[in-house]
């Protein structure tokens, strides 16, 4: 959220700083969320090819985060303002950002095939076929429907 409003307030740059990465479980564990035990259990159930194909586009969107507020740093953008280029640039990221979200978005409710485009879904079946999982085989992890219920 922050990023989004840098090209306005370029000021606030300063704080997407102390920006770091965290794991899925470990954002909930520190989030004020009220079921976050229940969405690591839901986490840590879900089949293991959707489960790394998930990890997979977190670290792709991490990593493309972490890359982003270092040239936002390297810039001195907080001090220095922005350029017009550099704001379209900034907005630019923002909108991938919102992509790759709308990608986990699609992962986590199970709309793969629905939502995601085709690098991710190549992804899941890479990782399907890393973990030799076939679509029958849910390797003792619970159907989307069963951890769904974990929900209701």
């Amino acid at each position: 959220m922050l990023l989004e409003m840098v090209p306005d307030m370029p000021d606030i740059a300063e704080d997407t700083y102390e920006w770091a990465p965290k794991s899925y479980p470990q954002h909930f564990l520190d989030s004020g969320f009220a079921a976050k035990d229940l969405a690591v259990e839901a986490y840590e159930l879900a089949p293991t090819s959707i489960r790394k194909a998930f990890d997979i586009t977190c670290q792709h969107l991490d990593d493309f985060l972490v890359a982003t507020v270092s040239g936002l740093k390297t810039l001195n953008v907080a001090e220095r303002g922005l350029t017009e280029n550099a704001s379209m640039l900034i907005k630019s990221r923002v909108q991938q950002v919102q992509e790759e979200l709308a990608k986990l978005n699609a992962i986590i409710h199970g709309k793969v095939d629905e939502f995601v485009d085709e690098a991710t879904s190549k992804t899941i079946i890479a990782a399907k076929e890393s973990t030799n999982i076939k679509d029958d085989d849910r390797d003792a992890a619970h159907t989307q429907e069963e951890i769904d219920a974990l929900f209701d």
